[in-house]
């Protein structure tokens, strides 16, 4: 903080001096929020064109917003995919599923006085900035394997639907070989019978479509692969609930000034992830035969 005062100040404080003004206008560290350097003239526009109009149609009509996921045949399926999770060894058990990030790096938090929000002005809205995606698997003992994409490989990718290279995301046969060449032979070396792989449904695969490629892999040790059901994951899954958010903050706080540099960080920052946090992932799942598979629903 005090170096941050230099540079906008171009003079030198003494640290309590800076420690004392901080104190008196009541400032402290909070989480920021991103802003474009041109939100508020956004912000105005849309105020003056739309507000009227759009905020008086979204009040009249509440009974366009629908929640699926609240039903009680949603919640049923969660009950029933962590029972029958809970009936197998959590040794046995591999979870597998994909993520992203943006790679702007951003500082977490920052100093505001009370009352306000620090935030963080970006050149460019988020969804504008390169991407990083994440493969990765997780058993109970620790992280199996993970491969990240960044921006310029996924460019050089072949894409047989357009007949062009360039894929946005993981593909199906880019998951396919992730299977084979990098969790396939993780999963033999850690020597456990009858392992069983859960899979998200958004990976578009069929169990016994994925069975194949981790044979092909040398994995013969996989007995079944589970698919759940669709939204069911970040309830069931130890990577949707909640490893994926806490590995971006951890990779976040490392401030990588880079595309290259947050992959890499990324990957280095899952494969380091120890075997207590894992289990306490599976814990908060309830993938335990002693837990309430309806508790948290």
């Amino acid at each position: 903080m005090k170096k941050n005062v230099e540079k906008k100040t171009k003079k030198s404080p003494a640290l309590r001096t800076v420690q004392d003004y901080g104190k008196s206008y009541n400032i402290t560290s909070k989480k920021r929020k991103r802003v474009l350097k041109s939100e508020g003239i956004f912000l105005a526009v849309v105020y003056h064109f739309a507000s009227r109009y759009v905020i008086r149609t979204f009040l009249q009509v509440p009974s366009l917003i629908l929640c699926v996921v609240g039903t009680e045949a949603y919640r049923n399926s969660v009950v029933e995919i962590r029972k029958k999770l809970s009936r197998v060894a959590k040794k046995r058990l591999v979870f597998m599923d994909g993520s992203g990030m943006r790679s702007e790096p951003r500082p977490l938090k920052g100093l505001a006085p009370a009352g306000q929000t620090p935030k963080t002005t970006a050149e460019k809205p988020e969804k504008y900035e390169p991407r990083v995606d994440i493969m990765g698997a997780v058993g109970y003992n620790g992280p199996l394997a993970c491969e990240t994409k960044t921006s310029s490989q996924r460019r050089v990718i072949p894409n047989p639907k357009k007949g062009k290279t360039g894929v946005k995301g993981y593909t199906k046969p880019m998951v396919k070989d992730f299977i084979r060449s990098e969790l396939a032979p993780k999963i033999m070396e850690i020597k456990v019978k009858d392992v069983v792989v859960v899979m998200d449904k958004g990976l578009s695969f069929k169990a016994e479509e994925a069975k194949k490629q981790f044979t092909a892999g040398g994995a013969k040790n996989v007995k079944n692969v589970l698919i759940l059901p669709t939204n069911t994951a970040k309830y069931v899954s130890p990577l949707d609930n909640t490893l994926w958010h806490s590995l971006k903050e951890r990779v976040r706080a490392r401030k990588p000034k880079t595309e290259a540099g947050t992959a890499r960080i990324l990957k280095e920052e899952f494969m380091g992830i120890n075997q207590t946090d894992i289990q306490n992932y599976f814990t908060k799942c309830k993938l335990s035969w002693r837990s309430a598979p309806s508790e948290g629903l």
